[in-house]
């Protein structure tokens, strides 16, 4: 066999070796193939290597424990009841213990120690004893046998590994964040206490039937054997507790120091096949989000693939990455870390592996008090269209009191014209006819021949035609030709424009409008009722009702004063109001 001239080929032959010492020819050869790009002339030698390294290991190890052995083990209280697990690495078998009556699990390695090892065995086992947290394995006594071979008295846990049981029971995706936040939290026990893991893997964590994982090294068919407790036994013992697919590159390289980095690193893995359903290679880092096929996103709880993607952009993409970064100064520095970052997320709050902005604390602000935000914004939402309405209420209370105002004025304008225009007509009718006209009859001949004659001449405004109309047949009898068609205008004009009827029970001036009219009708209704304390005639004022009633849109001033006047707790309004119920529109 030639010499390995080359360094590098000389770490891939030692890295080969190692990582294939646990595994059969084929497995070994098939790990050859698969991770080492080497000629075929390396292939052999390596081949060879290995081999001669499997038959000097199986010269090292010993049978399963004999009677003796197993005598020994009943001595120290302790019935074995069944085999439960075998491997390379040695046995596990399923025991009673005597003064407890509980199951327990007793691991027997493959090989015996010397006399130097098993010294310095017995220091650790008495101080790993005292390590408890409750999803670490409890070991619980240790000791040796005749033939130098160690045993561990362990706590017998019943379940399945962490992969089957999430996909067993349909872990959705925060279910499974927190039981890795369960498993950092105990790998950072182990880490506190200066001990590092070195083969953390889904089937090394193991998940009770009431839904906590336990971290250990065996299961009901596993078979390697490194003990989880210390790294100084393991090496001892030969066992190079190593996973490829879980191990840090670090820890391929036997001249490099592994820190607690390693299984942070390792912990990364187990959670990217948690959150992606597979793996990458690990000297390349990719983000579960990136992977070609996801885990089934409906189990984790998402009605798409995008969903879930969109998920894990951001925050959980992050995590993993620097969980499983190449280089261990990059990684979270220990388990702990890995595991408050896990469950700041799923509390909704910022994470140490993602760059601290306002923008990211708003988002995550938002996602953590949805409700909360919620309301504040249906709030914000609701004054700022309260306002808006306001605003815009107010300025068309505006343009209705301008409106009004207008309306009132044009109204006083054409009354006080029409009064003084009909006062100054009176005037002068009064004062130059009966100057020229002594004679009464004459006088009065004359003042409706006049006030037909102006009613012909003044049609507009209608309030001075109806004055004049109104004004000629109060000087008129009713045989007189003229009068029935002057009493036809004069209630044609009336109900157009809803003056009162000429010689209703209040007869008012002429050239108001149905709302004022309908005003003061009510005030003297009121001030009747309030006198007598009986009701009048009302059919003018159901008839002045009728007519205003058109107009109370429009005329928002004179609205208000009907409201003032007859919307009021007095005994005469409640009176009126009662014996009118039309008039109820008017106090809404």
């Amino acid at each position: 066999m030639r010499a390995f001239r080359s360094q590098v080929d000389t770490l891939k032959l030692q890295q080969f070796l190692r990582q294939a010492e646990s595994l059969s020819g084929e497995d070994a050869e098939r790990l050859l193939g698969e991770h080492f790009e080497l000629g075929e002339e390396f292939r052999q030698e390596a081949l060879v290597l290995f081999e001669r390294r499997q038959e000097q290991k199986k010269q090292k190890l010993i049978a399963e424990p004999n009677s003796q052995e197993r005598e020994e083990l009943n001595q120290a209280g302790y019935e074995v009841k069944t085999k439960i697990g075998q491997g390379a690495g040695g046995f596990v078998y399923l025991v009673r213990q005597h003064s407890t009556g509980q199951l327990v699990a007793i691991k027997m390695p493959a090989r015996s120690f010397s006399p130097a090892v098993e010294a310095h065995f017995r220091r650790e086992i008495e101080h790993l004893t005292r390590v408890r947290h409750p999803n670490l394995i409890h070991l619980y006594d240790a000791g040796v046998t005749y033939k130098g071979r160690p045993y561990f008295v362990m706590e017998y846990v019943v379940g399945h590994d962490l992969l089957t049981y999430c996909k067993d029971h349909g872990k959705r995706l925060e279910e499974r964040l927190q039981l890795m936040v369960e498993v950092c939290s105990a790998v950072a026990e182990l880490n506190r206490q200066q001990v590092i893991h070195r083969d953390l893997k889904p089937q090394n964590v193991m998940v009770t039937n009431d839904g906590h994982p336990k971290i250990i090294d065996f299961g009901l068919a596993q078979v390697t054997w490194a003990d989880w407790r210390d790294e100084w036994l393991a090496r001892m013992l030969s066992e190079p507790g190593l996973s490829p697919d879980y191990a840090p590159p670090e820890q391929e390289d036997p001249r490099r120091r592994m820190d607690t980095s390693a299984d942070c690193f390792a912990l990364g893995r187990i959670l990217l096949e948690l959150l992606a359903g597979g793996l990458c290679d690990k000297r390349q880092p990719v983000p579960p989000s990136q992977f070609p096929v996801l885990a089934d996103y409906l189990i984790l709880g998402f009605g798409s693939d995008k969903a879930l993607r969109d998920r894990y952009r951001g925050d959980l993409d992050a995590i993993v990455l620097r969980a499983t970064a190449v280089e261990p100064g990059n990684r979270y520095r220990d388990a702990g870390s890995l595991g408050e970052d896990l469950k700041r997320y799923l509390e909704g709050r910022p994470v140490s592996a993602v760059p601290n902005t306002t923008a990211y604390e708003t988002r995550l602000f938002v996602r953590r008090n949805p409700r909360w935000v919620a309301a504040v914004a249906f709030l914000v939402l609701s004054l700022a269209v309260t306002a808006i309405i306001a605003l815009v209420l107010k300025t068309r209370a505006e343009e209705l009191a301008r409106s009004a105002l207008e309306s009132k004025t044009q109204a006083q304008e054409a009354r006080a014209i029409s009064s003084k225009f009909a006062s100054a007509l009176d005037e002068v009718v009064n004062g130059h006819y009966k100057q020229i006209l002594d004679d009464a009859s004459m006088q009065q001949q004359s003042m409706r021949n006049l006030y037909v004659e102006l009613a012909k001449q003044f049609q507009e405004p209608e309030t001075v035609q109806y004055t004049f109309v109104n004004r000629a047949l109060k000087n008129m009898t009713k045989e007189d030709p003229r009068y029935s068609e002057l009493d036809g205008i004069s209630v044609s004009l009336a109900k157009k424009n809803g003056y009162p009827p000429r010689g209703s029970t209040f007869n008012l001036p002429p050239g108001i409008t149905p709302l004022s009219s309908l005003q003061t009708l009510l005030k003297l209704t009121l001030t009747q009722i309030q006198k007598t304390a009986t009701l009048p005639d009302l059919s003018s004022l159901r008839e002045s009702v009728k007519r205003a009633a058109p107009f109370l849109k429009e005329d928002a001033e004179s609205r208000l004063s009907i409201h003032d006047i007859l919307c009021g707790s007095d005994a005469s309004q409640r009176q009126l109001r009662s014996a009118l119920p039309e008039l109820g529109g008017f106090c809404k």
